[in-house]
């Protein structure tokens, strides 16, 4: 196994998926983060959770289904890189559960990714910078998009470059 002493162990139980909020903030403290992406090369090109301490490797759930077979799932955590426990993600949160109970099955410390990069997708950071009118500056870690909104005598006027998370305001 590529664990380090400082990061070995066992993940189990409620420590076998992680939250998006929570891996946000893991990934904004600097903490080191070991990604499996399962999505395909170019859905992880256009869009992944990147950051300076996050080691990042794509390879397709196939890839985990095959040594499932050949009992060889342990052999896999030569090909992803970094040291410690591995968050594995997908789309929605399905196939990265199934692909992370395989490497803990084979002692490969690894969690999952709670509802995946639709999870992701949902997080974000909110910064009052301004008072009378309030000013809410809202970062979404997942893009780099920032939102705003200007509340004044009960009303709010919100801006936001992705007109599909519009709702998420009221």
């Amino acid at each position: 196994s590529r664990m380090n002493d400082a990061t070995a162990g066992e993940v189990s139980g409620d420590d076998a998926e992680v939250d998006p909020d929570t891996l946000e903030r893991r990934v904004a403290a600097g903490e080191p983060v070991r990604i499996l992406d399962l999505r395909d090369r170019d859905a992880t090109e256009a869009w992944r959770i990147d950051g300076p301490a996050v080691t990042f490797t794509q390879l397709p759930s196939s890839t985990f289904l095959q040594a499932e077979v050949t009992d060889s799932v342990a052999a896999l955590d030569a090909e992803i890189d970094g040291d410690g426990p591995i968050t594995v993600v997908c789309a929605e949160g399905k196939s990265s559960a199934y692909v992370a109970e395989l490497l803990r099955a084979a002692g490969i410390p690894a969690n999952n990714l709670a509802e995946g990069m639709a999870g992701w997708a949902r997080v974000y950071r909110a910064t009052e910078i301004a008072d009378g009118p309030t000013v809410v500056q809202y970062h979404r870690p997942s893009s780099g998009c920032l939102a705003y909104a200007v509340v004044s005598d009960g009303e709010a006027a919100v801006v936001d470059p992705l007109r599909a998370f519009a709702d998420r305001y009221v």
